[in-house]
């Protein structure tokens, strides 16, 4: 209505009305309605109660064999089979922590790069690459994509080297989590090692992978020894919180840049 309407006395700017409402919501809201379709805090929470019961199992399973350690019926040649019952549980134990890894690096790498590809879908609607920038150089079916990346010219497969390199295209990587790039390296190659090798994986698989871990915090991988040497690696209670964190720090950080920029 005019102001002869409903309205008199007031000019109603519909521009400065939607500023005022974007400017009202929240970095994660403006994340959010990048992506309507999905239920993001639902599935996240899923996760997280999968990963807590993970380690509330692989705790009570440690303590049971604790509790066999310091049995005081253990030694000798007349133990009532505690030596085997220790084993059992001491290989339960270790390839079930091998399992809850597995599951862990199944739900958080994949979740984090399907998040990726849906916010990047949305954002090539609002923004645009930098014309100066390598992935101009890609096809243009893939240069929105993360799992693609430009080097030298060339087109490269490779999600963790694609997704930071397209957030840099756009400006929105100084947004995101400062050891962005370092998690997805960590998460992505773990992945593909246990996808493609089971718990254990070939003698140079191995050694690449502990060679590597020199290259990310202490705190993200424990390993397991045979005979001296590496073997069996796990994702630490640490790292999976990490990831987590890494998780709403890409959506909060999206919304920001979305925010700031008025998209």
């Amino acid at each position: 209505m005019t102001k002869k309407g409903f309205f008199s006395g007031f000019d109603v700017d519909p521009a400065e009305m939607a500023r005022r409402l974007r400017d009202s919501l929240s970095p994660r809201d403006h994340a959010m309605n990048l992506l309507l379709h999905t239920l993001l805090d639902q599935q996240l929470d899923a996760i997280k109660r999968t990963l807590r019961n993970h380690e509330e199992a692989r705790e009570a399973e440690a303590y049971r064999l604790d509790v066999l350690d310091t049995d005081p019926s253990w030694g000798g040649d007349h133990d009532g089979g505690l030596d085997s019952l220790r084993d059992e549980r001491f290989w339960r134990m270790t390839f079930q922590a091998s399992a809850h890894s597995m599951a862990a690096v199944g739900m958080l790498a994949p979740f984090i790069e399907s998040l990726f590809v849906e916010l990047f879908e949305g954002l090539k609607t609002r923004t645009e690459i930098k014309s100066d920038h390598p992935r101009i150089a890609l096809k243009s079916n893939k240069r929105w994509k993360p799992q693609f990346y430009a080097e030298y010219g060339k087109e490269m497969r490779g999600f963790a080297m694609g997704a930071v390199q397209l957030s840099e295209a756009i400006d929105l990587l100084p947004f995101l989590p400062h050891e962005l790039s370092k998690s997805l390296s960590a998460l992505n190659k773990y992945r593909n090692n246990m996808f493609h090798n089971g718990f254990e994986w070939p003698e140079a698989t191995i050694a690449n992978f502990d060679e590597e871990r020199s290259n990310w915090p202490e705190t993200w991988f424990e390993l397991a020894h045979r005979s001296g040497k590496p073997w069996l690696f796990y994702m630490t209670p640490a790292f999976c919180a990490h990831c987590v964190t890494l998780i709403e720090g890409i959506i909060n950080g999206t919304g920001q840049y979305l925010k700031e920029r008025g998209l």
